[in-house]
């Protein structure tokens, strides 16, 4: 007799046993065990890891992990018995885009601006208004941007140097989309 066991994510994370344990009828059923006694049954452990939206379970894995750069990822829950065969929720930019880590979906792929040593990591849709916008190759492209009265930005995640534009009298940082 096999018992599929279905673990949630949050207990998967205080279990800490072998992916596949066998025990004896007496340790499942007790000792006042009626039924037919059919010897050991074999428990394997399955679970259903539950990725973000800008994150992916890399081959080999079993948890969720930051999406890589120049990917984009889904995230969803994915039913699994051992580490993962595949990178799983994640897809790669097409040729010539870019993404920044813990992108999210397909309009996170676009151009790099680069403004000295730090850059901006320009994507597919517009997201704020206004919004700064680059054309490459008869594309547009756009960065984000906040108001300055509302905090500066850095350019990119780990930069610490801000791009400021003036725009119809109100000062903005320009900035890729921040993922926590």
């Amino acid at each position: 007799m096999l018992l599929r066991l279905l673990f949630s994510t949050v207990f998967v994370a205080a279990f800490v046993a072998p992916a596949f344990a066998v025990v004896d009828s007496e340790s499942v059923c007790g000792t006042d065990f009626n039924g037919v006694d059919s010897g050991s049954v074999g428990l394997e452990a399955v679970w259903y890891p539950d990725c973000n939206p800008g994150q992916y379970i890399p081959m080999g894995g079993t948890s969720c992990q930051t999406c890589l750069a120049d990917s984009y990822c889904s995230g969803g829950t994915f039913q699994q018995d051992g580490p993962a065969e595949s990178d799983t929720f994640i897809t790669h930019c097409a040729s010539g885009l870019y993404s920044q880590s813990g992108s999210r979906n397909a309009n996170d792929c676009g151009r790099i601006l680069h403004v000295g040593d730090s850059v901006v990591y320009l994507h597919a849709d517009r997201r704020t208004t206004p919004s700064l916008v680059v054309s490459v190759d008869g594309t547009q492209y756009y960065a984000d941007t906040t108001p300055v009265s509302q905090g500066t930005v850095p350019m990119s995640a780990g930069d610490t140097k801000t791009l400021r534009i003036n725009y119809q009298g109100t000062e903005y940082t320009v900035h890729s989309t921040m993922y926590e």
